[in-house]
């Protein structure tokens, strides 16, 4: 019992979060998120400047 709560159970851990950041597809969606990042600091700033 104790040799499957120390090895066991944290090796089935990783494996699940293993996973799942190999299904994340953050690398695809950077390009992205920085143009809106991008345009909405650009909105901002111009916002400001408006005011």
């Amino acid at each position: 019992m104790v040799r499957l709560l120390y090895s066991l159970i944290p090796a089935a851990m990783y494996f699940i979060v293993f996973l799942v950041t190999r299904m994340y597809n953050l690398d695809k969606r950077m390009p992205e998120i920085k143009a809106e990042n991008e345009k909405r600091r650009k909105e901002a700033a111009a916002a400001e400047q408006g005011e």
